[in-house]
Formats: structure tokens, sequence, C-alpha cells
């Protein structure tokens, strides 16, 4: 003996199976009638049952084949994006390697300026000071040979005759004779600044 109880939307009311046959029970002063299903019913209600279920089972499997496909869009979006700002990484890497190297090279070159200047100063401050030197040892050598000989008086005028000697420049000749560059050069018919040991020279006054 077993019982089955089904909702009215099977069979329209509440129904009670006992072996095979029908039955009415009363309750609250009123027939119930139910009505009684034998085994083949009871199979095919079981067989839909089990059809609902498996519906039910295929839309989750359904839901979760759509959920399986999203997460694999979503993480290959993911990886995508990844790849793509590794790929701006590297690429700013790289730019910056190549600022440094060309970074790395104007400094090589300001510095190498930087010693070029250092030693161009430091060679014109040399060339001044040896030549301030020479003016003075110049200077020193006319003043005494004035002091030991009278000015000439020629056709050419009132003035001194010099004869040039290692190291002499017109420059510190005519500074320590009260001249200047373009008297002597004039009075001697000098087309340039040049002048040589030995050579004799006016020097108007």
């Amino acid at each position: 003996m077993w019982f089955a109880m089904r909702s009215s939307w099977m069979c329209g009311s509440r129904c009670c199976v006992r072996g095979g046959r029908r039955y009415r029970w009363r309750r609250g002063g009123r027939d119930r009638a139910f009505c009684i299903y034998g085994d083949r019913e009871m199979r095919s209600g079981l067989v839909l049952m089990g059809l609902m279920g498996l519906m039910c089972g295929c839309q989750t499997v359904e839901q979760a084949r759509q959920e399986d496909a999203r997460r694999q869009v979503e993480q290959r979006y993911a990886e995508e994006q990844q790849v793509r700002m590794q790929g701006q990484l590297d690429a700013l890497a790289a730019e910056q390697m190549v600022l440094r190297e060309e970074l790395a090279v104007l400094q090589a070159e300001v510095r190498g300026v930087t010693v070029v200047a250092q030693s161009a100063q430091e060679q014109a401050r040399l060339a001044e000071a040896e030549q301030a030197r020479v003016v003075n040892r110049v200077q020193d050598l006319l003043k005494r040979q004035l002091a030991e000989r009278p000015a000439d008086s020629n056709a050419r005028g009132a003035g001194h005759e010099h004869v040039v000697e290692s190291g002499h420049t017109l420059s510190a000749i005519a500074v320590a004779y009260g001249s200047t560059v373009k008297a002597i050069k004039a009075a001697n018919n000098l087309s340039s600044d040049q002048i040589f040991v030995g050579q004799k020279l006016f020097i108007p006054q």
C-alpha cells in the first residue's frame, strides 16, 4: 500500500491514491471527493515532474554557461588591457632610456666645453700676463736708451731712433716713447704691425 498526494492543478481536486480505488472523506459536515490513480497515472505524473525538473536544470545549466562566457569575456578584456598597458610601460621605459643617454651625452659635452673654456681663460690670462711682462721689460729698456741718447733732429722732424730687439712690439714701443702705433707705422711706412730684430724705427714725438 502506498499513498500519493497531488495538487488541484493535476486533477482538479486533492487526490489520494490508495490501492487504485476512489473514496471520499467527510470533513466539517461536507463530503469531499478524491480521485484515485493507479500506478500508470502515478508514473506519468512522476515523468512530468521529472521533465519539469530537467527544464529547471537546463535553465540552470544555460545560466551557468552564460555566466561562464561572461567571465571569459571579462577575463580576455582584462588580459588585453594588461598587455596594452604593459606595452605602454615598455615604450615609456625605452623613451626614458633614450633621454638618459642623450642627457649623458649633453652633460659630457657641457663638461668638455667647460674644460675648454677654463683652459682658454687660463691661456688668455697667461698670455696677458706674459704680454704685460714683455711690455714692462721693453719699456724699462727703452727708458734707459732714451736717457742715454738725445733726441734726433732731421728732415722727418723731432723724434728718436729705436733699434728693435727681441720681444719688442709696436704697442710696447709706442707706450714706452709716449707715441702711438699709428704714428710709428706712418713715420716708417709700415703696412702691418710686424717688426723684426735689428730693425731701425723712427719714433716721432
